[in-house]
């Protein structure tokens, strides 16, 4: 039996396992989520922007890691400090941007929502630059 044929063999035991016990499953699955964060997060990211057709070099766990200790909890458009940061390209994916590192900045979820897929600066104005 060749490598390839072994590979393949191993996954096709492999998915047999799984449907035999959905629960177990599920609960390994869960646990994984919660030890791995970061990793769940960049998978995310990385099978949506696959599904959109996205270019970039992709984003890696080091770099999210990075990032969001980097970040230290603060919002990059309203720098309010935070407990839960989002991923925003800055050049939006449904303008052309690319998924890399250098057109994401974390942001409060309120602020990404408000920015969507517009263009920042020409569209959408940060909060903390915006004049009262």
């Amino acid at each position: 039996m060749t490598e390839e044929e072994k590979l393949i063999k191993k996954r096709a035991d492999h998915q047999a396992r799984k449907r035999a016990n959905p629960e177990r499953n599920r609960a390994e699955v869960s646990r994984w989520v919660r030890r791995y964060p970061l990793k769940k997060k960049a998978r995310t990211l990385r099978n949506k922007m696959q599904r959109l057709g996205a270019p970039g070099t992709g984003i890696t766990v080091e770099q999210l890691t990075l990032l969001f200790a980097e970040a230290n909890g603060i919002c990059a458009y309203c720098e309010k400090i935070v407990e839960t940061l989002t991923l925003d390209h800055v050049h939006p994916i449904h303008h052309g941007g690319h998924n890399s590192i250098d057109n994401v900045k974390l942001c409060c979820q309120p602020c990404n929502s408000s920015k969507g897929t517009k263009i920042l600066y020409k569209e959408w104005i940060p909060p903390k630059e915006r004049k009262v």
